[in-house]
């Protein structure tokens, strides 16, 4: 007769314990801020199927599928800044089905370009717009001209020249315009110039990278499309032909 030892004990692992981890956003109002958030898993056990929200500025949530014991995970909110210098803060939250796991809150300090323009998409529509900025504060009402020169790698997509905005006096200045075209998503480098009484009185480069709303053709893809639909059409006249051929032989 055989005698089994004992069963082994079993170890109960404790469960995951998360912990969200993000630098505080330094940037220009109504820029297009990249911020990584660290989620660590300092528990004894995996956590799965977590999400990653913003609680403003940002319409895209991130996954993350799993995470081991004593592991970590990074992604990246893009966040739409705003106009308005009095925010100072926002809130990350990560989700586990309908529970909120950890909440983080992140300091905000927002700056005032002396002279910029700046384009995005809004989150609802898609639609590319740019916004102009000028700090006018400590100065008077006055009118200024602006051309802006909207680039993709080596590719000129947009001129928008000689726009005039009238300046109230000590105002941060901003407005708003959609673009009479949206641009394919991809990254953009934005160049203004600031006229005043015929003078140049400023310029900016601002980089923006656009995604969601209408999506760029690739051109390649269509090209492959195309080519095989000819390959087709060609087999199939070629079959009708040596059908038609056997068919005269064999009468």
């Amino acid at each position: 007769m055989i005698c089994l030892g004992p069963e082994p004990e079993q170890i109960a692992l404790g469960p995951p314990i998360l912990k969200i981890i993000a630098e505080p956003v330094s940037a220009e109002i109504l820029d297009q801020y990249v911020l990584k958030v660290t989620v660590e898993n300092q528990g004894q056990s995996e956590a799965n199927d977590l999400s990653i929200v913003a609680s403003k500025w940002s319409g895209e949530p991130q996954v993350i599928q799993s995470i081991m014991p004593g592991m970590s995970e990074q992604r990246e909110l893009v966040l739409s800044l705003p106009p308005n210098l009095d925010e100072n803060f926002f809130d990350i939250q990560l989700i586990q089905g309908d529970a909120v796991i950890d909440i983080q809150t992140v300091p905000v300090t927002l700056s005032v370009p002396q002279f910029s323009v700046k384009i995005n998409k809004d989150i609802d529509g898609g639609r590319t717009y740019e916004s102009i900025i000028v700090d006018n504060r400590n100065n008077g009402a006055r009118t200024v001209e602006v051309d802006v020169t909207i680039n993709k790698g080596r590719e000129t997509y947009l001129f928008d020249f000689d726009k005039t905005y009238d300046l109230a006096e000590n105002e941060i200045f901003n407005k708003v315009d959609y673009l009479y075209q949206d641009l394919p998503n991809g990254k953009y480098e934005v160049h203004s110039v600031f006229y005043e009484n015929g003078q140049k009185v400023g310029e900016a480069t601002s980089y923006v990278t656009l995604s969601g709303g209408n999506k760029s053709v690739n051109v390649q893809y269509l090209f492959y499309l195309l080519l095989l639909a000819i390959v087709g059409v060609s087999g199939h006249v070629f079959f009708l032909n040596q059908k038609k051929l056997k068919g005269e032989l064999n009468k």
